[in-house]
């Protein structure tokens, strides 16, 4: 640890791991879309890519981020140890419900 001034410790920013995600969501999630919100497909999100390195945005889709979800729950259910958790902040209005109420 380094300090600024001597007195208030800081530490080096986290290195993110790579984290792809899928390229889709799976046909399940989509008619349970449709079934239960009645919207035809996922909107599209755009966020921030990595904070620590800057600002950059990417566009990804709901449905992408659900995946992830549901891939990390089902590792998490089998026992893996591997298991990333899922932080996303995001304007009322962007879908934060749906992303986390449709994979339950």
């Amino acid at each position: 640890m380094t300090s600024l001034d001597n007195t208030i410790p800081t530490r080096p920013l986290p290195q993110l791991k790579e984290r792809p995600l899928p390229d889709a969501c799976r046909p399940e999630a989509q008619a349970l879309l449709q079934e239960i919100y009645g919207y035809a497909g996922f909107r599209e999100l755009e966020v921030y890519d990595d904070l620590f390195r800057g600002k950059d945005t990417i566009r990804i889709s709901q449905g992408q981020l659900i995946e992830h979800v549901l891939r990390e729950a089902e590792k998490a259910r089998e026992g893996e140890a591997d298991v990333d958790n899922v932080l996303l902040t995001a304007p009322t209005g962007a879908g934060k419900s749906l992303l986390f109420q449709l994979p339950a």
